[in-house]
């Protein structure tokens, strides 16, 4: 073969071996992009970017396939209700306050169009709008699991968990933190006041330093 036919596929293989790079950086920036501290918590979980990119990638394909409404008014305004009524029960019930605040939650992203039938699925479709507010559920599902595991000694952790579902919440159901009235949200704090500092645990992911004033 002569020389210049080996260089011209030297070449040829070099381009489409750029190009390929190419496409794979867009792609790792689209997805990092979309999913914010999700990609770097789907790479950690699954233990190589491969696998967590077609993973992100599933997920990203399926919330595209779907068709996620707006609430209507009066729909927005029951679900503004209930949570208000599940909030203002949260100091003499506060397990099942943070229950029924999960199963709200859940019905709510029911009602937008998100899946909700498989929770690994539901967390990433719904991450791929909402990446920093699913920070929030995960860290409600942290903290609840953590009152489950250590029993009933500190209804703390329950508190966390309420406050972080109720971020998620306030997202997928606009105005509810505009409507739920100051002693319903004082309900959450109990007798002392707090100034509230978003922090981040080891991993990145959100939790709350509070200091009593």
């Amino acid at each position: 073969m002569e020389p210049i036919v080996w260089l011209v596929i030297v070449v040829a293989a070099l381009a489409i071996a750029a190009v390929v790079v190419a496409l794979r950086q867009r792609s790792h920036a689209r997805l990092r992009n979309r999913f914010g501290p999700e990609y770097d918590r789907a790479v950690e979980r699954a233990g190589s970017r491969k696998e967590a990119e077609q993973e992100l990638s599933h997920a990203a394909n399926k919330r595209d396939e779907l068709e996620i409404r707006e609430l209507d008014p009066e729909t927005q305004r029951r679900f503004t209700e209930e949570w208000a009524a599940i909030q203002a029960r949260f100091v003499d019930a506060p397990a099942s306050a943070v229950g029924a605040a999960s199963a709200l939650l859940t019905t709510a992203m029911q009602e937008r169009g998100y899946p909700v039938d498989d929770d690994d699925e539901r967390t990433l479709v719904v991450a791929a709008d909402h990446p920093e507010a699913i920070e929030h559920y995960r860290a409600a599902e942290r903290a609840y699991g953590r009152y489950q595991h250590e029993g009933q000694g500190d209804t703390e952790d329950l508190r966390q968990s309420f406050m972080h579902y109720r971020e998620l919440f306030s997202v997928l159901v606009p105005g509810v933190g505009e409507s739920t009235d100051h002693r319903v949200n004082g309900s959450l704090n109990g007798a002392r006041s707090y100034d509230r500092a978003a922090t981040s645990d080891a991993h990145g992911y959100p939790t709350t330093t509070e200091v009593q004033r």
